[in-house]
């Protein structure tokens, strides 16, 4: 079932898709090392335009494609010994490695068509070329690539196994697309390296297959994950022993392009401890925050401190996700488990059918330890072998906070489990029975051996009706083999009576929004110490809002300004764009998809949050177009930071549908009437520069910095004394808006700030500025 799924969305075969045109968009990059330059990029889009010869030109474009590891190379002492011979490797994070070529025939078998084009910025036609397949078989290097493997150790099934390592990868490089996304592009089964312990450096066809599949499902599943851009199948034999019961057999030899944010793990930093390396372990973490925690200060005392909270809250919300989509990774292992909290190295995974917390994907996991239902276990033991490789690095104080931080794991898996089943069964609101009414569908679930997915994808399909009625066919076989359990009434008499008091619901949407639950989250979000950054979702639509994306939004937003251990948000949108309004053709298919109650502080706008009054700031990043809908939400922050390309404006104005989310309130007074009678009257497109001079934009940034420099501007902003800054913002906010007059305007900035100066200003009273910092620095603020 779940390979059907992935062939359908996620996998481009050769030969059966071409892209028409190469997105005409200039590179980004930070340095001469780091990515191909804007000259390369022009020079790709006028190989395109110069000729028709369509395999001349791909093969020009793939010569001008290019990767550096100059950053990795200058940042650590690499392995002073040449030669891919096994040995013991001491004081480096990298050995210089070059792949094998396969020595038999190779035929690209599949390929990524979103990785190609979204993040390597190539034309989809490249494929075709016999230099990519040179490239990605690992037959010829990347112009730039310098192959490394990387030093790791890891705890394997609960016990230390020493030095372990790529023993059949090779990274060639960090390429940085034209968002200013940085990607790490490795190949699996591309040959020996001193890393490869007994192992032949090869891998089979079995099982890049699956990587290549599963790695783009999870990412279709909204599922922070490794990528995979191509798949090489040769002819070559490799010889394996599939079930390891001693008979081994001849299969075909593979190899994976995979790409990934970082292929650093725990067991990076567990080596380096354990062999004593501790300058080296600081300069990687150090490393690794900078490269990759943007929102953590690298001058901040405590950065190792909060990097190790979030790299535990992201843990746990990590493998909440793969609990609400049944997956098992099947070898948990430190050094499979990566610092970026996001699933790597996909081995003897498995996709649970029956439902059994028992299941092992894993046929040689015989005690059932990383069975499905241990993985949060599991997670916990590789957070505490993460903090003791921290513990050289920490104050006394500081492992005192991070041991409180590892206590509270259990508390935030259950809360991101909680949230996401509490999804699937279409429960709005909070109600204390909550958790009970999940755990007891679980266990009938587990009693019946119900099917996982296919059981909440039939009650999400199943009406009110139905389920008070009972008596499923095997046409509803999922729910025929849950209601066999003597006590599936009581369950279903308590589900339907917690449905029946969610005020405002109605049984079309709450199946709606099952459906949704069980594809790819519409709103994601991610915390950067007290900066949490919001997301809108589909990409596939320019982020175009439809009413569940809009209550999540919703949801997310109030759940910040509700959050006392965040200060700042962030709203962005994924893929390219903020956000293109309201989905018109879900408005067209659904009737009741906008309901509109006519007193508007009763009930939410259409696109969601528009008419929240936040008590603290809210930034926007906004890339690509930010129209209609789209923009209203932009004018819903209090800053906007705008991509060099981003376009603006009422879009909604030739489709006839009014501005009813804040645009014709916010606006004016943003802009003055005048400009913004020209926007909403002519509907047309503003650029960035525009929006600037208007001051409809506070910061031009190039494309791709947008996320960047807004989070960067988040993290300032929440580093000052919060209370002195939520009071002036307050104040700036009642006089554009409520203040009937100066003097009452006057008044309400002064009896707002005097009490603000005596808390927080004066020092050494309660809730002084020291104190504040103090509090900042306290376990509750990495919590």
């Amino acid at each position: 079932m779940w390979t059907i799924y992935v062939l359908l969305f996620a996998v481009y075969v050769r030969g059966q898709h071409f892209l028409q045109e190469a997105v005409n968009q200039p590179g980004y990059c930070e340095g001469e090392h780091e990515c191909h330059s804007h000259d390369d990029q022009t020079k790709i889009h006028r190989a395109y335009s110069q000729t028709s010869n369509v395999t001349n030109t791909t093969n020009q474009i793939m010569d001008l494609f290019k990767v550096s590891c100059q950053k990795l190379i200058e940042s650590f002492p690499m392995d002073k010994v040449d030669g891919d011979y096994v040995r013991t490797v001491k004081n480096c994070v990298f050995s210089r490695s070059l792949p094998a070529p396969l020595r038999a025939p190779v035929t690209l078998a599949a390929v990524s068509k979103s990785v190609i084009e979204d993040l390597l910025d190539l034309d989809i036609r490249v494929t075709q070329t016999d230099a990519f397949l040179h490239y990605v078989s690992g037959a010829e290097l990347i112009p730039g690539s310098i192959p490394l493997a990387h030093r790791y150790g890891g705890h394997q099934f609960g016990y230390w196994s020493g030095q372990l390592g790529d023993g059949r990868a090779h990274l060639l490089g960090q390429y940085t697309n034209r968002k200013g996304e940085i990607w790490e592009l490795q190949l699996k089964g591309s040959g020996k390296t001193p890393y490869s312990r007994a192992g032949d450096g090869r891998a089979v066809v079995r099982s890049s297959v699956r990587e290549f599949l599963c790695s783009e499902a999870m990412q279709a599943l909204g599922i922070a994950t490794s990528r995979a851009a191509s798949l090489v199948v040769s002819e070559e034999s490799v010889w394996r022993d599939q079930f390891y019961d001693g008979n081994v057999r001849k299969e075909r030899g593979a190899v994976v392009l995979r790409l990934a944010r970082s292929w650093f793990r725990i067991g990076s930093l567990e080596v380096l401890t354990r062999g004593g390396e501790l300058d080296l372990l600081r300069k990687l973490l150090n490393f690794i925050i900078e490269n990759n925690f943007p929102a953590i200060a690298t001058e901040d005392p405590d950065k190792y401190l909060v990097f190790y909270s979030t790299v535990v809250r992201e843990t746990a919300h990590l493998i909440a996700q793969w609990m609400a989509v049944g997956f098992a990774h099947g070898v948990c292992n430190t050094d499979n488990f990566s610092l970026l909290s996001i699933t790597i190295d996909y081995g003897p995974f498995g996709f649970m059918e029956s439902y059994d917390p028992n299941f092992v994907p894993n046929t040689s996991d015989d005690e059932g330890r990383y069975s499905i239902g241990a993985q949060a276990d599991v997670g916990l033991f590789n957070l505490e072998k993460l903090l003791e490789s921290l513990q050289p690095v920490l104050t006394t104080s500081q492992q005192q906070r991070a041991a409180a931080v590892l206590k509270g794991y259990a508390g935030l898996y259950q809360m991101r489990f909680h949230q996401l089943f509490k999804a699937k069964l279409g429960l709005l609101g909070e109600e204390e029975e909550d958790g009970n009414l999940i755990a007891f569908l679980l266990k009938m679930m587990e009693d019946t051996g119900s099917d996982f997915t296919m059981t909440f994808r039939q009650l999400s399909e199943a009406s009110v009706q139905q389920l008070h009625r009972g008596g499923f066919t095997q046409v509803t076989w999922a729910l025929h083999d849950l209601s066999s359990h003597q006590l599936f009434s009581d369950w279903s008499r308590l589900y339907l009576l917690r449905l029946a008091r969610q005020e405002g619901d109605n049984d079309e949407d709450r199946r709606h929004r099952m459906k949704r639950a069980s594809a790819r989250q519409n709103v994601v979000s991610e915390r950067h110490g007290s900066v949490v950054a919001v997301a809108i979702n589909r990409p596939q639509v320019r982020n175009a809002v439809d009413r569940e994306t809009a209550r999540r939004l919703l949801e997310e937003l109030k759940a910040f300004d509700s959050d006392d251990q965040l200060s700042v948000a962030v709203l962005h949108g994924q893929g390219g764009n903020f956000c293109a309004g309201y989905d018109l053709k879900e408005l067209a298919n659904h009737t009741a998809a906008l309901k509109l109650e006519q007193d508007v502080t009763k009930s939410p706008g259409p696109m969601g949050p528009s008419r929240l009054q936040l008590s603290k700031p809210l930034i926007a990043a906004v890339s690509g177009y930010a129209v209609a809908g789209g923009l209203e939400l932009a004018l819903l922050a209090d800053l906007r930071v705008v991509e060099e390309s981003a376009i603006m404006g009422v879009f909604c104005r030739r489709f006839g549908v009014p501005l009813i989310d804040g645009g014709t309130v916010r606006l004016p007074r943003l802009i003055g009437l005048s400009r913004a009678l020209d926007l909403i009257l002519t509907g047309r497109p503003v650029g960035a520069q525009e929006a600037l001079a208007f001051g409809l934009a506070n910061r031009v940034v190039p494309d791709g910095q947008g996320l960047q420099v807004a989070l960067e501007l988040a993290e300032q902003i929440s580093s000052f004394p919060q209370l002195c800054l939520r009071a002036d913002r307050a104040s700036a906010i009642y006089s554009s808006y409520d203040a009937p007059s100066f003097s009452k305007a006057m008044q309400y900035e002064f009896d707002h700030g005097v009490p603000v100066v005596q808390s927080e200003a004066v020092p050494g009273r309660p809730g002084s500025a020291r104190e504040q910092e103090e509090e900042a620095n306290s376990p509750r603020r990495c919590l």
